[in-house]
C-alpha cells in the first residue's frame, strides 16, 4: 500500500531457464540448444538461428502430441528431452543424420522416461560426443530422484543404423566415455 492508500501488487515468476533462453513446459524437447514450443516452433533447420514455424526443407520435426521427434538428414547438436513431467521421446529416423556435441551428451532424457530411436526405411544416426569433463554419453536416460519409478529404456528399432563415438578428453584420471547409458534397459530390435 502507498501513502494515499492504494494497494499495488508484483507478480514475479521464477522458472528454470534453457539453453535457448525459455523457460520450459511440462514437456521439453529442444535440438542444438534450440526448444521448440507448440504450437508454432515445431521445425528446425540445419544452421538454424531457432526452432521455427516453416515445414520447408525442415531436418528436425517435433510433434508434442506424440511424443515423435523426426530427424530428416539432421546434422546438428546435441538433443535433449526434459521439463517436469515424465515424457517418453520416440526419436524417428530419415535419411542420414549426425549429431556432433562437446557438451557432454549427445541425446539425453532429463525426464526419467524411454528414448526410441526407430526409421521406417533404411536410415543412420551417427552420434559424436567429446567433452572435456569427466563423463561424455552418446545416448542416455539420465536417473533424476523424482522419477525414481520409470523404466528408463533405451530401443533402437526397425531399420536405424546407430553408431555412438564418445570421448572423455579430461585430464583427470577417473573418466568415463559410454556409448549407451541407463538404469534401465537397452533394447536392439527388428532390423536395426
Amino acid at each position: 500500500t502507498d501513502k494515499g492508500g492504494i494497494s499495488k501488487s508484483i507478480t514475479i515468476s521464477i522458472g528454470a531457464v534453457t539453453e535457448g533462453g525459455t523457460a520450459p513446459d511440462a514437456n521439453f524437447v529442444s535440438v542444438n540448444g534450440y526448444p521448440f514450443s507448440a504450437p508454432t516452433k515445431l521445425y528446425y533447420k540445419n544452421g538454424g538461428a531457432d526452432t521455427t514455424d516453416d515445414s520447408t526443407d525442415y531436418n528436425a520435426h517435433y510433434d508434442p502430441a506424440t511424443g515423435i521427434l523426426e530427424l530428416k538428414n539432421y546434422n546438428s547438436g546435441r538433443i535433449v528431452i526434459g521439463g517436469s513431467v515424465e515424457r517418453d521421446i520416440t526419436i524417428k529416423l530419415v535419411g542420414n543424420n549426425v549429431i556432433n556435441s562437446d557438451n557432454q551428451f549427445g541425446i539425453v532424457n532429463h525426464n526419467g522416461g524411454d528414448i526410441t530411436i526407430t526409421a521406417d526405411s533404411d536410415a543412420t544416426l551417427t552420434v559424436n560426443v567429446t567433452d572435456n569433463s569427466s563423463y561424455a554419453y552418446g545416448i542416455a536416460c539420465d536417473i533424476p530422484d523424482s522419477h525414481a519409478g520409470s523404466s528408463r529404456e533405451i530401443t533402437i528399432s526397425g531399420k536405424a543404423n546407430v553408431t555412438v563415438n564418445a570421448t572423455a578428453t579430461s585430464t583427470e584420471s577417473n573418466k568415463n566415455a559410454v556409448g549407451i547409458s541407463t538404469n534401465g534397459t537397452v533394447a536392439i530390435k527388428d532390423n536395426a
